[in-house]
C-alpha cells in the first residue's frame, strides 16, 4: 500500500524494495540453549507446540518468518499477527493458535516474555507462563513464572 501511495510501480524492483523496507522492523529470533532439547521433550510427552508472534502491519507470511528462520521446525504451527488478523493482546490470536492445536484454551500453556503475552493468554483463558530468565520478578497475573524453558518441564 505504502508504494502504491509512494507511486513505486517498478516490479522488478519491488522485492528488493519490499525487503528494505521490512528489514527495519524485524527482529532476528535467537535459539536458547535449552529451547531444543526442551521442547523435543515436550514433544515426546504428546503435546503439540505452537507460536503466536507479532509482525509489522502489512507484513507478508515470508518476511515474517524469517524472522524466526531455524525455529519452525519445533512448532506444529505458528501464526503470525497477520494471519489471525490482530495483535496482542487481543484474545483471537490465541483463540485461533489453540484452535489450529485441536485444545481448549483451559488445555493450553502460553509462554511469553512480555506483559501482552500474558494478558492475551489470560484473557483467553489460558495458562500463562512468563519466561524471566533476567530473574526481573515481574508479575503480570501470570499463572507460573520460570526462569528458563527448563521450568516448563515441571508444568506439562
Amino acid at each position: 500500500e505504502l508504494f502504491r501511495r509512494w507511486n513505486f510501480h517498478e516490479p522488478d524492483k519491488m522485492d528488493a524494495a519490499r525487503k528494505a523496507f521490512y528489514s527495519f522492523f524485524q527482529k532476528s529470533s535467537l535459539l536458547f540453549e535449552d529451547a531444543a532439547d526442551v521442547l523435543s521433550a515436550i514433544r515426546k510427552k504428546g503435546c503439540r507446540l505452537g507460536a503466536l508472534t507479532d509482525v509489522a502491519y502489512g507484513m507478508d507470511r515470508e518476511y515474517a518468518l524469517g524472522s524466526i528462520a531455524g525455529l519452525e521446525e519445533y512448532f506444529d504451527v505458528v501464526l503470525t499477527s497477520i494471519d489471525v488478523g490482530f495483535r496482542k493482546p487481543n484474545i483471537a490470536g490465541y483463540l485461533q493458535l489453540a484452535a489450529r492445536l485441536n485444545t481448549v484454551p483451559a488445555d493450553f500453556i502460553f509462554v511469553g516474555d512480555e506483559e501482552k503475552d500474558i494478558v492475551g493468554a489470560n484473557g483467553a483463558g489460558m495458562i500463562s507462563v512468563l519466561i524471566d530468565r533476567q530473574g526481573r520478578n515481574l508479575d503480570f497475573g501470570q499463572k507460573h513464572t520460570v526462569s528458563s524453558l527448563k521450568g516448563l518441564l515441571e508444568l506439562v
